[in-house]
C-alpha cells in the first residue's frame, strides 16, 4: 500500500510553473505601475528595502521636476539613479565601519589581507551613478550641454512640451568686432555637439 498525503479542503491548488511565472509577471508589473503624478516614485521603492534610494528620490525629484528633467518617462530610469545613490552611500559606510581590506584565513591556516567586497560595490554604484547623473544634466557642465542642445532645437524641445526650460540665446551683434578666444572656444564646443546632417 502507497502512503498518499491527505489533502485538505481548505488547502490552494497547487499552480502550476506557468501559473507561477505569469502571478510574477502580474506583481513585476504592478511594482513599475504608472502613478498619475512624475514626481511618484515607482511602487518598487516603497520597499522597505529600498528606503534609502526612496530618501534620494524624495530630496532630487522636486529639483530635477522644476529643471524640467523629470517627466512621467522618466521615472524608471531616474528610480535607477537613485538605487544606485542609495547603493553608493552603504557601500561606503560599509568601508567605513569595516574597513577597506579584511582577514581571510587561507588554507595553511595564517591569514592574508584582501580587499573588502564593499569597495567593487562601490566603485560600481559609482560608475552607474555618474553615468545616471549625466543623463539628467546633474552636474553644471552637464546641464549646460542639455540646455544648448535645447537652445539649439526649439521645434523639439528636450524635455517634453510641459515645464519646458528654454536658454535664450543673445542675437548676435552686427557691428561688433573679432569674437573672442572664449566665444571661438564655445563656437567649436557647439559645433562638436551639433547633430550631423544626413
Amino acid at each position: 500500500m502507497v502512503a498518499t498525503r491527505r489533502e485538505s479542503p481548505m488547502a490552494k491548488p497547487r499552480l502550476t510553473k506557468a501559473e507561477r511565472a505569469a502571478l510574477e509577471a502580474e506583481r513585476l508589473a504592478q511594482l513599475l505601475a504608472d502613478s498619475c503624478d512624475g514626481l511618484d516614485p515607482p511602487a518598487f521603492l516603497a520597499d522597505m528595502r529600498m528606503k534609502p534610494a526612496l530618501q534620494v528620490w524624495r530630496y532630487l525629484a522636486p529639483y530635477m521636476s522644476k529643471l524640467g528633467c523629470l517627466q512621467r518617462s522618466d521615472r524608471l530610469a531616474f528610480s535607477l539613479l537613485c538605487v544606485y545613490t542609495a547603493d553608493f552611500a552603504a557601500a561606503v559606510d560599509d568601508c567605513h565601519r569595516n574597513g577597506f581590506s579584511m582577514k581571510v584565513k587561507t588554507v595553511s591556516g595564517g591569514y592574508m589581507l584582501r580587499d573588502n567586497p564593499a569597495l567593487a560595490r562601490r566603485d560600481v554604484a559609482a560608475k552607474m551613478m555618474l553615468d545616471l547623473a549625466q543623463r539628467f544634466g546633474l552636474s553644471p557642465l552637464d546641464r549646460h550641454k542639455l540646455f544648448a542642445v535645447q537652445g539649439r532645437a526649439p521645434e523639439a524641445p528636450l524635455f517634453g512640451d510641459e515645464g519646458c526650460l528654454r536658454v535664450p540665446r543673445p542675437a548676435p551683434d552686427v557691428g561688433a568686432a573679432e569674437p573672442s578666444e572664449w566665444d571661438r572656444l564655445l563656437a567649436r564646443d557647439d559645433a562638436a555637439v551639433a547633430p550631423k546632417p544626413n
